[in-house]
């Protein structure tokens, strides 16, 4: 998903002044939300003319202390994650697998 929005901290601690970023560090992007790739599919596969993906961030123009907090919001329709079991074995196996002799 691309992100649409500014850099999500550091933001003054000011009450007063909810959109100013701190001068005493680069804005940079330190919230974001993570998800595998058969999810991302799931929200970014188009099933309906109303299915709308919203990735954005909470009050642009409040003060929340430092960071910006974010949210992703989207609707995927019932069962639509029995169509991605391709993926079920990959998601239940662990990325490693150490057999008996073998040492960390």
């Amino acid at each position: 998903l691309d992100i649409s929005f500014p850099p999500s901290y550091p933001y003054s601690e000011d009450a007063r002044q909810g959109e100013q970023y701190m001068n005493t560090r680069c804005p940079a992007w330190c919230d974001r939300i993570l998800m595998s790739p058969s999810a991302k599919e799931l929200v970014l596969r188009s099933e309906s003319e109303e299915k709308v993906v919203t990735y954005d961030h909470i009050g642009p123009n409040v003060c929340m202390g430092d960071h910006k907090p974010v949210f992703l919001a989207f609707r995927i329709m019932p069962g639509a994650g029995k169509r991605c079991q391709r993926h079920e074995r990959t998601l239940r196996e662990p990325p490693c697998s150490r057999g008996p002799n073998t040492h960390s």
